[in-house]
Parts: structure tokens; sequence; C-alpha cells
């Protein structure tokens, strides 16, 4: 029996009916196919870890994928092949990661276009000691996978076609997940991609029977340009494509999937996308999710930025409980119709308290209503131009700017 956290800092956690020791998973990536890096995060504190993709897809041709990051998002681009690993070394490492007392999830990704490969994948996985296994969707679906655009193929897209893909997406996703369900006795999870039918597929996935939703997998993009030639970012790469972006850009728009996917199904959510901080994990779980995976944060900034953050999401759980904050910001979401405001302005408190720092509202805002007087260049707010933003109080470093409700 997990203790309630709110004394203990505890950060136990059940996803999908299995034990973790924290809601805070290591997205899929170079560092969960490495042996040596998953024991190097068991000492941090992990709830688990989401394997590299094991896949019949993969082949020697020698990994060519480029990175790029500009402190916002995480741009790559380059073959499949190459960047999965097949079902004895998905194996090896779940035993590693099991004997470290740490929750395993096998991300799996089949051909598209055999569902063959996808059962080979579900009975092989399903015999390791995973605890769950995920099905990564972003590559089941026929050009153009991110519809209603076109694809890289340059082909014309009709309506008609559009809607036979969305049709023929929704169908086999349904088939995928029921045939996972048939074949396996362990706990189901489908990752999906961001589109606006992100919560359709959700209800698709429940339909077949799976346990819960990884939300969401990285985002088809084009990669900024350099100056002043206008090549992709990239090393050695001779053009521009799709590239697969993830980081900071989807956390916004995880928060929209995972209410709209905890409204619409009862599914268990594994956040992934653009969390990065030890708020940030609290924020999804406040709107439904259960667990969050951590990818870009850690290839940027180092495994030792994970210690830092579960020490973080301790104090938080000493400080409110775990257990109390799950869910309490979906009573907050209202219909745009029947959302209330309230008038209110912008208050500097006391002159004394004003360090007439660099970040000052004086020199950022510029709604016409926050001034400085004169030599003194202390913050004027002018309540009869101020209509309650509440911008300048986020910027003001000092907290020497609020807001309070006005009668008028």
């Amino acid at each position: 029996m997990f203790l309630d956290g709110s004394k203990m800092g505890d950060l136990n956690t059940v996803f999908c009916d299995v034990p973790l020791e924290s809601p805070v998973l290591i997205a899929p990536s170079p560092a969960t196919a490495s042996f040596a890096v998953i024991k190097e995060l068991n000492r941090l504190g992990l709830g688990g870890i989401v394997i590299k993709s094991i896949s019949t897809l993969e082949s020697n041709a020698p990994n060519r994928r480029h990175l790029y990051y500009d402190d916002f998002c995480l741009y790559s681009t380059g073959l499949l092949q190459g960047e999965v690993i097949d079902i004895e070394k998905g194996s090896r490492l779940a035993r590693c990661a099991k004997k470290l007392n740490l929750g395993v999830v096998a991300s799996i990704l089949g051909d598209s276009k055999s569902t063959e490969s996808w059962s080979d994948l579900v009975i092989g996985v399903n015999n390791t000691c995973a605890d769950i296994i995920e099905l990564n969707l972003r590559y089941i679906f026929p050009s153009p996978r991110a519809y209603p655009f076109p694809s890289e193929s340059e082909l014309e897209v009709s309506s008609t076609e559009l809607i036979s893909n969305l049709r023929h997406n929704l169908n086999h996703a349904l088939e995928l997940c029921r045939l996972s369900k048939e074949l396996s006795d362990k706990p189901i999870i489908a990752k999906l991609f961001p589109d606006y039918m992100t919560s359709l597929f959700a209800m698709q996935c429940e339909k077949g029977g799976i346990d819960g939703v990884t939300l969401v997998n990285s985002l088809p993009t084009i990669a900024p340009p350099k100056l002043p030639t206008g090549a992709p970012p990239y090393p050695f790469v001779s053009g521009h494509s799709y590239s697969m972006c993830s980081g900071s850009v989807l956390r916004p728009m995880v928060y929209k999937y995972i209410y709209e996917v905890k409204r619409a199904t009862g599914l268990d959510i594994c956040a992934c996308g653009g969390i990065q901080t030890a708020t940030h994990v609290l924020e999804a779980i406040m709107l439904g999710a259960d667990v969050c995976q951590i990818g870009t944060a850690i290839l940027v900034k180092g495994r030792e930025y994970i210690r830092q953050l579960l020490v973080e999401l301790r104090d938080y759980a000493k400080q409110f409980g775990i257990k109390r904050l799950r869910n309490i910001g979906l009573k907050y979401i209202v219909p745009s119709e029947k959302r209330q405001f309230h008038r209110c302005h912008a208050l500097v408190r006391t002159k004394e308290s004003c360090r007439q720092c660099s970040k000052c509202p004086v020199n950022s805002i510029l709604c016409g209503a926050i001034d400085d007087r004169g030599e003194d260049r202390f913050p004027c707010i002018d309540q009869k131009k101020c209509y309650g933003c509440g911008l300048c109080v986020e910027i003001c470093k000092q907290q020497n700017i609020l807001l309070i409700e006005t009668t008028d």
C-alpha cells in the first residue's frame, strides 16, 4: 500500500496497474538503448524507462539521424533503419532494467504494410520481462501521415482520399489494438501522434481494448533554414524535408490532448512532449495524466538533470501531496461561453520594494498604462488605461506588482 505522499514526499504511483516508484519515465531514446546509461539512470530515482523502439524494420544501415537544437525545439531527421533495436536486445535491456527495480515499457514498431510483423513483436515482447507494451503508431499509416496536408511525395491529395485514409487509419489502429490484447497478457498502450484527430484515435484505441495512451509523439515539421543560404541546419544534409520536432513546442498541445482524451475515454495517460521540469510533471498530472515521459530534456541537459527534477518533485509532494493534485485542474476547464472574467487592474505594491531591475515592466510593456515617474524611475500605473491583462505582474521579477479586482 502506497503512502499519501503529503508527509513523506513519496512519489509512488500506478500506471496501467503497474506500480512505479515515481511518475517520471525516460522516453525512448539512445539513453534507453544503452545498458550503461540505464544503470546510471537507475540511481536517480526514476519510475521506469521506455526502451528504444523494438522493430522488425532494423537493418545494418548506418545511423544517419541528424539533430538540431535551438533552445526551444529539438529537430531530427534521418532514416528509421538503424534507429531501432531487435527483440533480442530489447529483451536484454528489459532484464537489465528489471534487475534494477525499474518499471519497463517496451515500445514496438511494426511494418505499416504487415500486420504479421506487429503480431510477431507483441508475442516476442510478451515473452520478455517488460511490464507494459507500447504500440508506436506513428508509422503505421499510409501517406499522407500528417493529414490533411500533402505528403512529401508532392502528390495532390483530394478530400475524398483524405477521408479514405482517415477511415483506413482508424480501422487499422482499432485492429492493431485488438490484436495486441489478444496476443498479450501485459497492459497495452498506444503512442499517438499530434494532430486534431488525436482524441478520435484515442477513442478508437479504447474500443480496441487497450489500457492507456502516450500523448504524444514528435511533430512532423520543417526545420528552420540557416542564414544566409536557406540550407537545412543539419550538417551533411543536402536538402530540406520533413523533420521530427520535439521539446518545449509540444507541451501546450500535450496539455490539450490530455484534457480531451481524459474527457473522452477512461484510458490511463502518459504525457510525453515538452515535459522538462517538476512543475511540468505536476501540471500534466493536474490535467489528467498519470505519468510523464522525459526525453529532450535529458538529451540536452544531461542525466543529472533528472536527479534535480526528482528532488524538486519530492519537495512538491511533501508540500502538496501528489495524489491530491491528480485531476484537480479539470474542474476549472469550462467552455468559452461559460468562462467568467472579472474586471481588475495592476497595482504597484510599494516604492521601497522596487529595485529598478533590468526586467522592469517600464522597459517592456507597451500597453500604454505603465510608465516611470521621472527621475525616480518608479513604475506608475494609470488605472484608467490598465485593462488587467496581468503581463506586467508576470514580468516583474520582484513580485512588486499585483492584480486586484475592481468594482467599477
